[in-house]
């Protein structure tokens, strides 16, 4: 599947919001996982997970994401000078962030950069 446009442009593939030129976020969070298992699927979509700044950019610019942060969700942050732990976001509302064992499930999104 080709994810270039007829101009020429990478394209989001199939479950992204375009959020800018740069970047697609996935519109809805995947199912509870690992920090681990969740950079390894992101990557096997060809993305990554958001770091707090992409995730933030992505639920300002599109009010369908505001409204589905109810869980917390992994970030590509490192956690608290602590490699056992990585940030998350969300719970309810875009500004709240916190650090959460790596071996904890929570929900993500992935990220994909054109």
């Amino acid at each position: 599947v080709s994810l270039i446009g007829p101009s020429g442009e990478r394209e989001c593939p199939t479950g992204f919001t375009e959020i800018n030129e740069q970047y697609c976020i996935e519109t809805s969070e995947n199912a509870t996982a690992t920090w681990f298992n969740a950079v390894v699927t992101c990557i096997n979509k060809k993305a990554e997970l958001p770091t707090w700044a992409e995730w933030y950019g992505a639920a300002a610019v599109s009010t369908s994401l505001i409204n589905t942060s109810d869980n917390w969700e992994w970030l590509n942050d490192g956690g608290d000078d602590d490699s056992d732990y990585a940030k998350v976001v969300g719970n309810g509302d875009i500004t709240n962030h916190s650090s959460q064992p790596t071996s904890s499930l929570q929900a993500y999104r992935c990220i994909y950069k054109k």
